[in-house]
């Protein structure tokens, strides 16, 4: 969720899968990469670990959405949470280097 590179990735409409894994493995949860699976708005973007045959245009436009989904399962535990976040566009940037408090 604090990723700049996952932000600038979904601005972008860029559905680079392995820039939320690397978030995902800083984060310090103990996961086994062999057991990843990631949805883009329900699209099946990578199972155990590796990417689907889903064409990148399908994934780029699952992003397109104002507010997309993204499912990232790590185990088989029955933990669960939902992160809110935002992307980093050009008018996030521009609007909080203008201000001054």
């Amino acid at each position: 969720a604090r990723s700049p590179l996952c932000k600038t990735a979904w601005f972008g409409h860029d559905p680079n899968w392995g820039r939320i894994l690397a978030a995902a493995g800083y984060s310090g949860v103990d996961f086994d990469p062999a057991a990843v699976d990631l949805d883009y708005q329900g699209l099946p973007i990578v199972r155990n670990g590796q990417g689907t045959d889903t064409p990148e245009e399908k994934q780029s436009e699952a992003l397109q959405n104002r507010e997309i989904r993204i499912d990232l399962r790590v185990g088989n535990g029955c933990g669960k949470f939902t992160i809110w976040t935002c992307d980093l566009s050009y008018e996030y940037v521009k609007i909080n280097a203008d201000y001054h408090t």
